[in-house]
């Protein structure tokens, strides 16, 4: 799961880097975006680590309620900038 998570985030970094040269497209709140979605996914996962510690879960299952979070942001955000591709002049 971590290593599909990397490639995706790599695939969305790869994407942004390419909007903000103007070669591909990228909707003008994508830098807002950027940061709010983290923020999101960081309390979300702060929130699952406390929730599956406090229950006493495996370290297996304490480890996918922190990590699911940002995947969930980087397969999102993959598949919503991959649809847009490359800006046309």
């Amino acid at each position: 799961m971590l290593a599909l998570m990397a490639a995706e985030a790599s695939a969305v970094i790869t994407m942004r880097t390419l909007g903000f040269m103007g070669i591909w497209s990228v909707p003008k709140s994508e830098n807002t975006l950027m940061v709010s979605e983290k923020q999101a996914a960081i309390a979300e996962a702060g929130h699952g680590l406390i929730r599956a510690a406090w229950r006493g879960e495996t370290p297996e299952a304490v480890y996918d309620a922190v990590v699911l979070p940002f995947d969930r942001a980087a397969r999102a955000n993959r598949r919503r900038l991959s649809q847009r591709g490359f800006r046309r002049p």
